[in-house]
């Protein structure tokens, strides 16, 4: 895109580059010359001033800027990270007490119900712990094996799970408690209740004794 133009008498390089529309300071540069070195005839070359400029080469890997990662702050007044919900605490245990620190101890209501599990344990006698809560239900049992198999333990424990307990008291309060003692089979396979250091119901209730009748009135004299 350069073009020419001769020099004519009189002609000075910001007149030449007004009346070419080109810019002064680039014309010099491309004809490597000044006012002296102008003269009639001399052909100067310049870019024509309507071609378009050409375009900047485009960044390559080496000459593209890096883009560092943006870092977000928080201002100190801003809006504040939405806290995390705060799990809820398991509920703690409910306090079993040692049978003989309460002022009552509980008292099984019935005898555990071991169905044909006794044939396996005849003249046996088994040390049971059991959790009994303040209603009187059983919240755990556990019969120590003592050379008896797992699955004839498991159907004691289950059995002793459904016996319903008068509960402790705590100076007069209902109490939960852990009670220990054995369950005694006989020869036949059968629970014994004889020995005081085996499992024994609470004796029922005697009723109330009737009202004794009224005397007869005494015979007028």
């Amino acid at each position: 895109n350069l073009l020419t133009y001769d020099v004519k008498s009189g002609d000075n390089v910001p007149g030449i580059a007004s009346a070419l529309g080109v810019n002064a300071e680039e014309l010099v540069k491309l004809n490597n010359l000044d006012n002296s070195e102008l003269y009639p005839g001399r052909k100067l070359v310049y870019r024509n001033p309507a071609a378009p400029s050409p375009a900047p080469a485009a960044p390559t890997a080496a000459t593209a800027p890096k883009l560092q990662p943006a870092i977000l702050t928080t201002s100190s007044t801003g809006p504040k990270p939405k806290a995390e919900p705060v799990q809820p605490q398991a509920a703690p245990q409910e306090e079993f007490r040692p049978a003989n620190g309460l002022s009552r101890v509980p008292m099984p209501q019935s005898m555990p119900d071991v169905e044909e599990a006794g044939v396996h344990l005849v003249g046996r006698r088994l040390q049971v712990k059991v959790w009994i809560d303040a209603t009187g239900a059983v919240r755990k049992a556990e019969v120590t094996p003592n050379e008896v198999t797992r699955d004839v333990v498991e159907r004691l424990e289950q059995a002793i799970g459904r016996v319903r307990f008068t509960p402790g008291l705590l100076d007069g309060v209902p109490s939960a408690a852990q009670v220990e003692t054995r369950l005694c089979f006989d020869d036949a396979g059968q629970l014994d209740a004889s020995s005081p250091e085996c499992w024994r119901p609470e004796p029922p209730t005697a009723p109330a004794s009737a009202a004794a009748p009224a005397s007869a009135p005494a015979s007028a004299q």
